[in-house]
């Protein structure tokens, strides 16, 4: 009875990281407030977890530090199993947390200089990647390096914006990357006497390459293993002007056109229109028509690309590596199609919109909805909710192929809280690639902030 409860309180979902360390001031490694005070903020949870088949008692204790620009939030989360169930395990550790070295970076929670939604013109983020996107989206669109909770990563995120140009990076893991994505733009009319309305043209080149992605899996192993692999890169130029920039609205229209390899190439076109009315309250919205080539597929580097790389369901209905699936499926077809994204944000009390994206034929439409709430009196609450290649309405709150996260915190006295999470994410399955799991957990803890 819980968990169908759970997900029809939680399915109208930000992506909430799996970490009981979170729901502070520093949500999400986003820094709160000006940051002219420092901030320091202890955290401990204690409670219940069900991870796949198994029961635990979970311990989880954090730091998170705020220092001017620079933060960041180390944390050590620990489940000792208490109940076993098939496949049996030796260990009371969960052995998923700490079997690779790239899990022992999962103590360093973020590190981060600057400020993504102000936004500073300098950004640096070391740590989970969230929401990670470059240009108008057209190639990465929203990308979450931690996604399988029994594969961490520690990726590096970077922004410098000048009046002139900048650039955008990320790497999705620093040991060793395997997906690396850059962005450079140039104002071209900056460098010498124009209007200020052509000084506002934007003009840059895009380049993101997976330098190990899975074509084929290996058959016989009880984990997921490619059996081969192949480099897969996309490239592109973009080109904004932001006509409209006024106090209270902006409007920029933009074009792209994005390769893939030499697979197939796709065209953009759409404009952002944001509404700034007070202080507290603003409106974003981006609105696009995008046609694709067979061998080419919109927004490749998804929210969800950790998992699509291995198990992602072509046109025809049939599930395989993403980039098998995307050059040699033979139903696929050149299509036209839509995107549209639409947030409000309420200040530091509510934040929450989505993204809707559908194409000419089946197993082609793909729905993303956020929400948090991090200062609504004692109460804090987070979900997202990604759902990919579904094909009509009535599928939308069917989970297979979705993620869905959610995680609620109530102050009870003082520095004492309970907590509860849900997860419906993806762990490996050998042959399957991928399947689907639900993860819960209850908890109590202290939070005390300095």
């Amino acid at each position: 009875m819980l968990r169908p409860l759970i997900r029809t309180l939680f399915i109208t979902a930000v992506l909430w990281p799996l970490t009981a360390f979170g729901q502070s001031n520093l949500v999400d490694g986003q820094v709160r407030g000006d940051g002219s005070a420092p901030m320091i903020q202890l955290d401990a949870t204690f409670g219940y977890s069900q991870l796949e088949e198994d029961d635990f008692l979970r311990l989880d204790t954090g730091l998170a530090v705020q220092l001017g620009e620079l933060a960041f939030a180390v944390h050590a989360p620990v489940h000792l199993r208490i109940a076993d169930r098939e496949p049996l395990s030796d260990n009371t550790i969960r052995e998923q947390d700490w079997d690779e070295l790239g899990d022992y970076f999962r103590i360093v929670r973020f590190l981060q200089y600057g400020n993504r939604e102000r936004p500073d013109p300098v950004f640096l983020r070391a740590g989970e990647l969230v929401d990670v996107s470059l240009g108008h989206r057209s190639v990465v669109d929203r990308y979450y390096n931690v996604v399988d909770t029994n594969h961490h990563k520690l990726g590096f995120q970077g922004e410098v914006e000048m009046n002139y140009g900048g650039i955008e990076m990320f790497l999705d893991h620093v040991a060793p990357p395997e997906l690396v994505g850059i962005r450079g733009y140039v104002r071209p009319f900056t460098f010498f006497e124009a209007p200020d309305l052509l000084k506002r043209i934007s003009s840059g080149l895009v380049y993101v390459s997976d330098f190990n992605a899975p074509l084929s899996l290996r058959s016989g192993g009880s984990s997921l293993r490619a059996d081969s692999s192949s480099v897969v890169s996309l490239y592109g130029w973009d080109l904004d002007w932001s006509i409209i920039e006024l106090d209270w609205f902006e409007w920029i229209p933009y074009f792209d056109v994005m390769a893939m390899d030499s697979s197939g190439v796709g065209t953009h076109g759409g404009n952002f229109m944001n509404f700034y009315l007070s202080d507290s309250f603003s409106v974003t919205t981006q609105l696009e028509w995008r046609f694709a080539t067979k061998g080419y597929q919109p927004g490749y580097i998804s929210s969800l690309y950790e998992i699509e790389k291995w198990n992602f369901v072509g046109a025809s209905g049939a599930r395989g590596p993403k980039l098998n699936q995307v050059r040699k499926d033979p139903d696929r077809q050149d299509r036209h199609g839509v995107y549209g994204g639409l947030d409000f944000h309420f200040s530091s009390f509510l934040s929450l919109g989505g993204t809707y994206e559908d194409y000419e034929g089946p197993n082609n439409s793909n729905l993303t909805l956020r929400v948090q709430t991090p200062y609504i009196s004692l109460f804090k609450f987070a979900a997202f909710y990604a759902k990919r290649n579904f094909e009509g309405g009535d599928q939308i709150l069917n989970l297979r192929d979705t993620l869905l996260i959610t995680q609620t915190r109530i102050q009870v006295f003082g520095p004492l809280f309970v907590s509860a999470e849900y997860a419906h994410t993806f762990v490996e399955s050998g042959d399957e690639g991928y399947k689907a799991t639900d993860n819960t957990h209850f908890g109590i803890g202290a939070e005390f902030t300095f």
